[in-house]
Formats: structure tokens, C-alpha cells, sequence
């Protein structure tokens, strides 16, 4: 048998309860403290889209958890992903490489998520990659930009690789891809919690 993602949710790309369609819903949901949670939402989405896509196959699904141009930071230094080739290719050499060192699962808990506009959200979550002997690497942090573009949620930037909450993998972020974070203003979402 392959290998098995353990995760809950809907896949990206799609139209969903946690999308923001109007300013009258993105008030409402905002004075109702909702923000986090729709923020929490979309990056749960994202974990669920690309992790099952990357284990059981299906780049069409993994694509859709993705606008592009597509940044991704590793120690290994910064590449954009410009075209859906591109984004294709590196699919299926991770794929290859998840094969390759037995990966039998990933799992991704979100840390946080927040909004820093209406169309924007800034998330990190920890990722646990697991073999058939357990843990095969200690668990690392990955800072990601979702973005509501074309009518839907997905990454725009991802940054993997690093340590600590929120604000210290900003930092970080900010130190290995110079100019490529913008500057991230409060969460214009009413009543949206800020914590940590």
C-alpha cells in the first residue's frame, strides 16, 4: 500500500465556506472575531491540498494550491516558479524524492494564520515528515503568503526550513529572500484576534 496522508478538510482551488466575497461578509465575519478562524481555514485547505496531492499523486490538485509566480525559500536559496511547467516539474520531483527516502506521511499543524488584508493571509505552520521507523528529520517551520486571487485561496510564497512562531519565522524570512516579504500592515478584519 502507498503511502497515507492523515489530514482533514477540502482541497484548494476551490470555492469554499472561508471565502471572502464581499466587503458586507468580511465585516460581519470580522465584528464576529471570525478572522483567525477563516485565516486558520484557508491554510488548513492548503495542508490538506498539497500534502494529499504530493503522497497519492494528482498535480492538478496541487496546482490549484498555488497562484503564480510562486516564491519558495529552502537553506538551499530562493526559486520562483513562474510557469505551470515549472510548478509541474517540481511536483514530481518531490514526489520522486518523498519515494525515494521512504516518506510514508507528512504531517502539517498549523501554528498560525492571520490576515494582513482583505486579500491576503500570512501563515505558518510545522511540518513532521514520517518514514516507516517514525520522525525521519526534526520538524521545521514553514512561513506561507496565501493570497484571494482569480477567486480563489492559494500560496503565493512559502519560506521552509525555519524556526519559532509567527514573527520569528518573519524575520528569518525576511534575512534569506531580502525584498521579496512585503510589508505587513495589522488585519484590517474587525475584530479579527490577534494572538502571540
Amino acid at each position: 500500500m502507498g503511502p497515507q496522508l492523515r489530514t482533514a478538510g477540502v482541497l484548494c482551488g476551490a470555492s469554499r465556506k472561508g471565502d471572502l466575497k464581499s466587503e458586507r461578509e468580511r465585516q460581519a465575519l470580522g465584528n464576529m472575531g471570525q478572522g483567525d478562524q477563516i485565516a486558520q481555514d484557508q491554510l488548513v485547505n492548503l495542508l490538506e491540498g498539497t500534502g494529499r496531492s504530493l503522497l497519492q499523486g494528482g498535480f492538478e490538485a496541487f496546482a490549484a494550491c498555488f497562484h503564480l509566480p510562486q516564491t519558495l525559500t529552502t537553506t538551499d536559496g530562493m526559486r520562483i516558479i513562474r510557469t505551470r511547467e515549472e510548478l509541474e516539474q517540481l511536483f514530481y520531483d518531490l514526489r520522486s524524492y518523498y519515494s525515494e527516502i521512504g516518506v510514508q506521511m507528512l504531517t502539517r499543524q498549523p501554528v498560525k494564520a492571520e490576515f494582513t488584508n482583505e486579500f491576503t493571509i500570512l501563515a505558518v505552520h510545522q511540518t513532521f515528515v514520517i518514514g516507516q521507523q517514525g520522525l525521519m528529520r526534526d520538524p521545521y517551520e514553514v512561513l506561507t503568503i496565501l493570497q484571494y486571487k482569480e477567486g480563489s485561496w492559494a500560496a503565493t510564497f512559502s519560506d521552509y526550513a525555519l524556526g519559532g512562531g509567527l514573527q520569528e519565522c518573519i524575520e528569518q524570512s525576511r534575512l534569506r529572500a531580502p525584498g521579496q516579504l512585503p510589508v505587513f500592515n495589522p488585519p484590517i478584519i474587525r475584530g479579527a484576534r490577534r494572538t502571540g
